[in-house]
């Protein structure tokens, strides 16, 4: 892992604690946050490529047991725009944990939403959330609640929370007008989209909403005939995390 990109989750969790009494301190070559009486640290597994971020309460003359929050899949492919994801998603877990309530850190009649501008004919991930809020406008409020809330838009978060449950409805419904739109939208988003939507639209939509349910799964196909290479990163995205030991290092 790039040691420079540890650096910045730290530093970036650093700005929050130090705000609730933390400092960061060094004891044998574990680094790690505390204000005496719990201590935060975020470890990195090589083996499984998982960044963990990991807390635990500190009692005198009592073993420090280190209880996991949070991880995510880190590897060389990994982006600027997963390190915010992971940030953000530290930074929440500490909230709950110190029982801090996520406050809005954006009014939210100050959040713009999303243009369907493309970059040299490629469709970002602020173009492929606009495509969606046109097509379902009842998730706008819950965009600007995401940025608000996080102050970026977590963008995987609103994807699972919103697109996967919709694609699920219309499957199980076979709801045909629902599912040709949707799975027309996902097309032109996997054709056009830049590394993050190609993700989003395989892993967190396609794979949130099939992965598991091979009934769905099977309807699914019959919709994709004019989506044959989405259709086939899908097929292939699911055979490979068919595996439980695959599902563990990539999800």
């Amino acid at each position: 892992m790039d040691k420079s990109f540890y650096s910045s989750i730290l530093n970036g969790i650093e700005n929050f604690l130090k705000e609730k009494g933390y400092h960061r301190t060094v004891d044998a070559d574990l680094e790690y946050f505390t204000n005496g009486e719990r201590a935060v640290t975020v470890e990195y597994d090589e083996k499984d490529k998982l960044l963990r971020l990991k807390n635990a309460v500190l009692e005198e003359g009592s073993e420090v047991k280190w209880n996991e929050m949070s991880a995510w899949f880190l590897d060389e492919n990994s982006t600027e725009a997963d390190k915010k994801s992971i940030e953000n998603d530290f930074v929440d877990s500490l909230s709950e944990l110190i029982g801090v309530k996520t406050s809005t850190l954006i009014n939210q009649q100050q959040v713009d939403l999303p243009s369907k501008r493309a970059k040299a004919d490629t469709i970002d991930i602020e173009g492929m959330t606009a495509r969606f809020l046109a097509m379902y406008p009842v998730y706008k409020d819950a965009y600007k609640e995401n940025v608000a809330v996080y102050g970026d838009f977590l963008y995987d978060k609103f994807f699972t929370d919103y697109a996967v449950p919709e694609l699920r409805k219309a499957l199980q419904a076979d709801n045909k007008k629902q599912i040709n739109k949707q799975i027309d939208l996902y097309n032109t988003c996997y054709l056009k989209g830049d590394e993050a939507v190609v993700t989003t639209v395989v892993y967190t939509v396609l794979g949130g909403a099939l992965l598991g349910d091979a009934k769905l799964a099977e309807n699914a196909w019959a919709y994709m005939d004019k989506a044959q290479y989405l259709k086939s990163a899908v097929q292939q995205m699911l055979k490979v995390l068919s595996s439980e030991k695959n599902r563990k290092k990539y999800l």
